[in-house]
């Protein structure tokens, strides 16, 4: 199966979050937005993400400001910019969105 990128919008501890971790295989990427960027603060959220065999992790930066957490941020993640939020979903020919 072709990897795919998981654009996270849901908030930590939400059954979508749940649901969008449990599907996560290797080579698929996260990125998270709205809500979802508070999984990027807690260690035990971005660090089940990053364990998981060949999945790479991001957090749109422009969110993790605006909600003041930038310090907070796992170091496990990314930070992406809007440059990088493309081509992250340019790189991934599927994608799926978890509102």
């Amino acid at each position: 199966m072709k990897p795919i990128l998981h654009l996270v919008f849901a908030e930590p501890g939400s059954a979508t979050f749940r649901l969008a971790l449990r599907t996560l295989r290797t080579g698929d990427a996260v990125i998270l937005a709205g809500h979802g960027v508070m999984g990027a603060t807690r260690s035990d959220w971005a660090g089940a993400m990053v364990e998981l065999d060949d999945v790479t992790v991001g957090v749109l930066e422009r969110d993790v400001q605006e909600r003041g957490l930038i310090e907070r941020v796992d170091e496990a993640v990314h930070l992406l910019d809007d440059r990088a939020w493309l081509r992250w979903i340019e790189a991934y020919p599927l994608t799926r969105g978890w509102f």
